[in-house]
């Protein structure tokens, strides 16, 4: 899983009414929903949205309560397709896909995984201003195993965020996510600032980042990232991963539909924990290149 960033975009959520629902999902959507008053109609949300990535992160030391027991390297990819369907309220989208990640360790040490893979769908429930995405909830039904697929990997990890207006130029953001194998739930919180119409900061936990658009299409951003899932081994005993990186990136966005990005980074605390029962091993101090490509339309 990757904690999903949002992107609040100056004087994006002006004049905003919220009292529309009084279920489930106005409570939900109720910071975000509503008539902005700077709504563009000509602003296109992108209906179909492949995206693959992958990282290979160098050898650092591997430890167990302290104590070194070998080194560790990474190569991790990561897919995913997502179908967009509009629904009820203008800028509300239903999405429907799938997902698929893969966890390789190398080195020699004595840490009992290999390789971590997930194979999931994608359920989820977005509001867009602007062509911004500005809430969302997401589940992840699908199986998060070591080596062989088993029914008791089966887990539906869930994510949910809002924006929350403060001022034209300052959104909160706040939401969660969580799932049977973490230890625990991640909180997200923080604020963004729109600082000028090309720069921006969100200081947003647990993925705080500086923006920049030098130029239409060209993003560069420098910030920190958490990758994390909750796995079951083939022993069922289950396994949480993290890794907490910081990383420079590029993206480009090659005409209207593709996009690609390089990024280079440093990997602060890799985590591999066991954490009923089970030993915890802990790396620090990798080196990372990551590449990606897209397409949306």
């Amino acid at each position: 899983m990757k904690v999903t960033q949002f992107y609040l975009q100056r004087g994006i959520f002006r004049g905003l009414a919220f009292s529309k629902f009084s279920s489930f999902l106005g409570a939900f959507f109720g910071f975000a929903l509503g008539a902005s008053a700077r709504a563009e109609a000509g602003v296109k949300v992108p209906l179909s949205v492949w995206d693959f990535q992958v990282t290979s992160s160098t050898e650092a030391v591997l430890k167990e309560s302290g104590s070194s027991v070998g080194r560790q390297s990474i190569w991790t990819q990561q897919a995913t397709f997502l179908q967009r369907f509009p629904v009820g309220l203008k800028g509300c989208f239903l999405g429907a896909g799938v997902q698929g990640e893969s966890f390789s360790f190398g080195g020699k040490n004595s840490a009992a995984v290999g390789e971590l893979r997930d194979f999931a769908g994608l359920v989820s429930l977005e509001y867009f201003v602007e062509g911004l995405q500005a809430a969302s909830l997401s589940l992840k039904p699908g199986f998060y195993f070591s080596e062989h697929v088993h029914s008791d990997c089966f887990d539906i990890p869930v994510q949910l965020v809002s924006g929350i207006p403060l001022t034209d130029h300052l959104n909160g953001v706040v939401g969660g996510a969580g799932a049977r194998f973490y230890r625990h739930p991640i909180p997200i919180v923080g604020v963004s600032w729109a600082i000028s119409p090309r720069l921006r900061l969100d200081a947003v936990f647990p993925e705080p980042a500086l923006v920049y658009t030098p130029a239409k299409g060209v993003e560069c951003k420098l910030g920190g990232e958490l990758q994390s899932g909750g796995f079951r081994t083939n022993t069922g005993a289950p396994v949480e991963y993290y890794s907490y990186q910081w990383k420079g990136r590029v993206s480009y966005a090659m005409g209207h539909a593709v996009t690609i990005s390089g990024a280079v980074g440093y990997e602060f605390e890799r985590r591999v924990d066991y954490f009923r029962g089970g030993p915890s091993f802990r790396s620090e101090g990798a080196v990372l290149l990551q590449l990606g490509a897209g397409i949306a339309f």
